[in-house]
């Protein structure tokens, strides 16, 4: 949960250090705190960044391939230490590139920035690391998928335009699903509670789903295992990442799987899945009808 960006002199000037450098950021810190140019260049300035201790990121995709769109939801869950220990083998990892950040989709289109002269077999030498490592860390992951036309010739059209999105009705099955395992009476996950989410920031979106959030908990959560619930981007939150990875590949498994019921399954998916537990929801009528009639209760209009 702790970054810090710091900011070395050296012989030449000055020099970037630490976990996550951001001279920009260090250099107005400095303003506010009225040091010169000249004394800034001759001191050590570290600036500590606290951010929640976020245990679960969530992630959202959607394909459209052989005539069939999906959309999907996932997350990854894991203590805070665990994930701190992740982030350090995650920024390993894409140093290989080196690549600033992950990103499932283009990576696998070869988009910038991860077009580069690789081989195929230097890629998929990288997809197994990069897989290994999302999957070596997270306790749990759970992934809620449906196709774009079941969904809409299930979804009636009186509900309010906003909550129209796929991506909340897979988002509530998703966060119910993992509330039912985890006050099982059977259950045996160890996760500390209350469990604190980070949704990726987008708009039009983030808003509907925090309140989503919300009112499943005020609901359904009487023993208070959900905490709070926040936004932020995949470049400062890089478990995000990992999520992208984990929903990117469970949206493709299904849309696969429907092209052909016989597919084999993808290596990376694979490689997720190979701790078993991760939990790919195929989201089907009867939970979209519970999805309406909780709509229904939330907003009567």
């Amino acid at each position: 949960p702790w970054g810090w960006d710091t900011i070395l002199p050296n012989a030449s000037g000055i020099e970037q250090g630490g976990c996550s450098s951001a001279p920009t950021g260090i250099r107005h810190l400095a303003a506010c705190w009225r040091i010169g140019e000249q004394d800034f260049a001759e001191r050590m300035i570290v600036a500590v960044k606290v951010t929640p201790p976020y245990h679960v990121y969530i992630d959202d995709s959607t394909q459209d391939r052989y005539g069939k769109k999906v959309v999907a939801i996932g997350a990854y869950v894991a203590t805070v230490e665990a994930w701190a220990r992740f982030e350090n083998d995650w920024a390993g990892v894409l140093r290989r590139g080196p690549f600033p950040f992950f990103h499932t989709t283009d990576f696998f289109a070869r988009q910038p920035p991860f077009k580069n002269d690789w081989t195929n077999q230097q890629r998929n030498e990288f997809t197994e690391r990069i897989t290994m490592t999302a999957s070596e860390y997270p306790v749990l992951g759970v992934s809620g998928a449906i196709l774009c036309e079941e969904y809409e010739r299930t979804f009636p059209y009186n509900i309010q335009q906003g909550w129209r999105d796929p991506r909340l009705f897979a988002l509530h099955s998703v966060w119910a699903w993992l509330h039912g395992m985890i006050t099982h009476q059977d259950s045996r996950l160890s996760l500390p509670k209350p469990l604190h989410f980070l949704i990726e920031r987008q708009k039009g979106f983030v808003g509907n789903a925090v309140e989503l959030f919300y009112a499943i908990k005020d609901k359904f959560d009487s023993t208070g295992v959900f905490g709070d619930i926040g936004n932020g981007d995949r470049l400062m939150y890089p478990p995000l990442q990992a999520a992208d990875l984990l929903v990117y590949e469970a949206t493709r498994s299904l849309v696969e799987g429907e092209h052909n019921p016989i597919v084999e399954m993808r290596k990376p998916f694979e490689m997720l899945k190979r701790k078993r537990n991760v939990m790919p929801l195929e989201l089907r009528a009867d939970l979209l009808q519970q999805y309406v009639e909780f709509l229904r209760e939330e907003h009567p209009s």
